[in-house]
């Protein structure tokens, strides 16, 4: 689920959710609309205050991705006996 659809599930207001997090009402707009992504620290919390409904991979870019599954894969290969 993403951010913005889990603000609608959830019920929860924008200012409500940017005082949990000790944000900006704008901020969580931004993530909400998609114009903008929460630095690492907001998009753990906001994975912590979902109950992981809203993962921290949810806001990674494509590349970003394929590169960590590319490392998990190299790290996958090297523990092979």
């Amino acid at each position: 689920m993403d951010f913005s659809e889990w603000l609608k599930t959830e019920g929860n207001s924008m200012d409500s959710i940017a005082k949990q997090l000790g944000t900006t009402r704008q901020a969580v707009h931004g993530w909400a609309s998609g114009r903008m992504r929460p630095r690492v620290f907001y998009a753990v919390a906001i994975e912590a205050l979902s109950s992981g409904q809203v993962p921290v991979q949810s806001w990674l870019s494509p590349v970003q991705r394929m590169a960590i599954e590319g490392f998990k894969a190299r790290q996958a290969a090297s523990s092979v006996p």
